[in-house]
């Protein structure tokens, strides 16, 4: 599709803000290093947690993706009245690769190479 556009290296200076994108997100629009699209769009992952429950269950702020698990896991518990609290809520069609990539696995590489076999891949998935 890139070969197909043409190159913004004549407008980028006099339109575009591109020091402002981080660079992954442009090299994801260039072909041989000639910028051919601009992404307009990112998807940052945040994380809220409620504070009372991690007091209630003497959990620390994690540092590490790992930590973050094992927080989730001990923050999961049903209340006194019967109600399941979760400790962790994703959107699968959205957060999926982004908990992949955490642990350690991918998807599909830069290069398109489809890794959604590979050991760490399935470990994180199971997980």
């Amino acid at each position: 599709v890139l070969e197909k556009l043409v190159s913004l290296k004549e407008r980028q200076a006099q339109a575009l803000e591109l020091a402002k994108i981080f660079p992954s997100m442009l090299a994801a629009y260039q072909l041989d290093g000639d910028l051919r699209a601009v992404p307009i769009r990112s998807n940052p992952q945040i994380i809220h947690y409620n504070k009372q429950i991690f007091e209630e269950r003497g959990i620390t702020a994690p540092k590490t993706f790992e930590d973050f698990l094992a927080a989730a896991e001990k923050a999961s518990h049903k209340r006194a009245d019967g109600a399941s609290v979760y400790g962790l809520a994703i959107k699968p069609e959205e957060d999926i690769i982004t908990t992949v990539k955490a642990m350690g696995g991918n998807v599909l590489t830069d290069d398109h190479e489809v890794k959604v076999t590979e050991p760490k891949t399935i470990k994180a998935i199971e997980r």
